[in-house]
């Protein structure tokens, strides 16, 4: 205390106002540090809530193929149980070759071989090679925890990538980067793999996902789809519409809850896991490269705008002048800038400049 009113009594002189501005400035930067390395949730907050807002209504790349749980209700019906046979997905691929699908992506694990014998997978592979579209399978993880597909499928595969994305430490999943492990040739990601098979030579570096609304995506379950398969066996028209899914990228996986794929999102606590495959695609296809601002663009914007504040409140005769300053410079302009930046796709976390500014400017407000 005694420390603290000698300070105090050392920086009341007019003289020493440049000092004082500098001392608060300082603090204002360490509190903006401690949001910007440390406490995340609240910049996440924020993250989520731009996501959800300005959330992307349509894409024309990607198509989802869903094992739901009425796919799985409707099977068990006619003695067909989960673990599913994998010539199903042959099936799928027959369709996906009729409605000319640019190629699938199976976020589904084959690591084992089949219940149903050896028969079943080499008929996938079989079914898959003889539609002709290219087919992406999810690859090993350097942990051992997930293994390549079994040799068959392997082989039928065009391309493997991997697919454990890290989530954040709130456990939401806001991150598809191109690689997993820059040190590991292996290490595409399943998305990235698929984007570089259609697109050579150098591309943008992807991080963040840009989210979509649901409706953005074309979805059918995988029962209508071997109701198709049904159809062209017999040589019927099918009443199930696929102008929809016409030159898309098909991305296969779980949805049933008792599956447990299920992944929170920025804009779904409980999206299926697949989701994540379909939007990083979708983004790198429609070049929505959400990018985030550097630290020293941050920094640069917070010297700014501190200076500003520090000096609007030292003019200002009144509090409720000072009061209005700090408002309008700490909360309201970075949030326009923040704003003003996500509609270029590039992500400038408001919550660390008002963290700072807000600081400098309300002691120095206090002490006036």
């Amino acid at each position: 205390l005694y420390s603290f009113l000698m300070l105090s009594n050392f920086l009341k002189g007019p003289q020493m106002s440049k000092i004082r501005s500098v001392l608060f400035a300082t603090v204002g930067f360490c509190v903006a540090l401690l949001f910007l390395f440390f406490i995340h949730r609240p910049s996440w907050m924020f993250f989520d809530l731009a996501q959800r807002q300005f959330a992307s209504s349509e894409q024309k790349t990607v198509a989802l193929v869903t094992v739901d749980q009425k796919s799985l209700d409707r099977l068990a019906g006619e003695g067909v149980v989960f673990p599913l046979p994998r010539q199903l997905f042959g099936a799928l691929s027959e369709v996906a070759a009729h409605a000319q699908a640019k190629a699938l992506v199976f976020d589904l694990l084959f690591t084992e071989d089949s219940s149903y014998g050896p028969e079943d997978d080499q008929m996938f592979a079989d079914l898959l090679a003889k539609s002709k579209v290219p087919g992406f399978f999810p690859a090993a993880h350097t942990s051992g925890s997930v293994k390549d597909p079994v040799p068959v499928l392997k082989k039928a595969a065009t391309g493997l990538g991997r697919v454990d994305f890290q989530n954040d430490s709130d456990g939401v999943f806001r991150r598809v980067p191109d690689l997993i492990e820059v040190s590991d040739a292996n290490s595409a990601t399943l998305p990235q793999k698929v984007f570089s098979y259609f697109n050579q030579g150098p591309t943008s570096s992807y991080d963040w996902l840009y989210n979509y609304k649901e409706q953005a995506f074309p979805v059918i379950s995988l029962y209508e789809v071997l109701k198709i398969y049904r159809d062209l066996q017999d040589n019927k028209i099918s009443s199930v519409d696929l102008s929809a899914f016409k030159n898309k990228i098909w991305v296969v996986g779980y949805s049933a809850p008792g599956l447990h794929d299920l992944k929170p999102t920025s804009v779904d606590n409980e999206a299926p896991g697949f989701i994540l495959q379909a939007t990083a695609l979708a983004n790198r296809f429609e070049k929505l490269d959400l990018k985030s601002a550097s630290s020293g663009t941050i920094f640069i914007a917070m010297i700014l705008l501190m200076g500003l504040v520090i000096i609007l409140i030292n003019r200002s005769f009144e509090p409720m002048w000072g009061s209005f300053w700090l408002i309008l410079i700490s909360v309201l302009v970075p949030l326009l800038l923040s704003f003003i930046c996500w509609k270029q796709l590039l992500w400038l976390d408001p919550i660390v400049l008002i963290a700072g500014i807000f600081t400098a400017g309300a002691i120095q407000l206090i002490w006036k």
